[in-house]
């Protein structure tokens, strides 16, 4: 009878683990809930953050991302009257899950300026606007070959609280966030929108087709580090 009830409590405390081990799984898998209720908790999400920290914001909107397979990648939040998030889901690793963490990831990244890739010119203009080679030794040597878009008084224009999205004045269409690993095995991001099967790069502004894996400075890039939603972004 003793054997009988120890192996009983054994089963129970098993099935018990298992079941805990299997919602653990369930609630943290990104893929098992719908756009919907991503929209629904990442709303809830910038919520607080509005009432916490942001205090100076008014209001904001959630718009999706998608990746190159039309999957969800995650949202872009806009706040109002000025800032941005980008907000990337995340199925991160089962014992990662276990100690809290997020499916909502937040990017850290610095303010957007746009460029393009050339390998022989040092300067051209596109619809009145020119793009040139920087003259900060620094700049030049991370992106050899960029050429960077420029103000009426040559200086290199910075967008320190509107995402490439806003800039571009896609926002209205349906959007992407598209990663990209380089050769050298890191990985960064195009913020991007649909131009018939091709996109269009919203750093560089020019058509191009997609690949998984690009060579260096091949394309003009986002560099977006990804953490637990929290004080990322640009407000």
């Amino acid at each position: 009878m003793k054997k009988k009830i120890t192996i009983s409590i054994i089963s129970i405390i098993l099935i018990a683990l298992l079941a805990f081990l299997i919602s653990v799984e369930c609630i943290n898998n990104p893929n098992l809930y719908s756009e919907e209720y991503h929209i629904k908790k990442v709303t809830r999400l910038a919520e607080k953050k509005i009432n916490t920290t942001l205090t100076s914001k008014t209001g904001f909107t959630v718009e999706p991302l998608y990746d190159n397979s039309e999957k969800l990648f995650g949202f872009v939040v806009n706040y109002e009257p000025y800032g941005y998030s980008i907000v990337a889901l995340h199925n991160h690793f089962y014992f990662t899950k276990m100690l809290g963490a997020s499916m909502y990831d937040e990017g850290a990244f610095s303010s957007l300026q746009r460029y393009k890739i050339s390998n022989s010119q040092t300067s051209i203009v596109v619809n009145g606007v020119e793009w040139k080679v920087s003259s900060d030794k620094n700049l030049a040597e991370q992106y050899p070959n960029a050429l960077w878009e420029t103000d009426n008084e040559g200086n290199i224009i910075t967008y320190e609280k509107e995402s490439a999205y806003q800039v571009a004045g896609v926002m209205s269409e349906r959007k992407y966030m598209l990663n990209t690993q380089k050769n050298n095995g890191s990985s960064d991001y195009i913020p991007a929108v649909k131009r018939g099967d091709k996109y269009l790069n919203l750093i560089s502004m020019e058509e191009f087709e997609y690949k998984e894996t690009f060579e260096p400075n091949e394309q003009a890039v986002m560099h977006i580090s990804f953490y637990g939603f929290k004080l990322a972004g640009n407000y």
